[in-house]
């Protein structure tokens, strides 16, 4: 029975990279209409992309 709060709490921690990563592709695959068109807000959301990108990258690896 000592093992399973350790294993609890990598459940956890792999239930909540799993949320994040949903909300991850739902923000990656928001549509178009959902974002305002005006050339700067663009590059910001484009940076804000790959950042997102970035950090989802990170976490799969971890998960790994």
């Amino acid at each position: 029975m000592a093992d399973a709060a350790p294993l609890d709490s990598i459940t956890d921690y792999v239930q909540g990279l799993e949320r994040q990563m949903t909300e991850l592709r739902f923000l990656l695959e928001a549509p178009a209409e959902i974002s305002t068109s005006t050339t700067d807000l663009s590059k910001g959301n484009d940076e804000e992309v790959e950042k997102l990108r970035a950090q989802n990258r990170k976490l799969e690896y971890r998960v790994k």
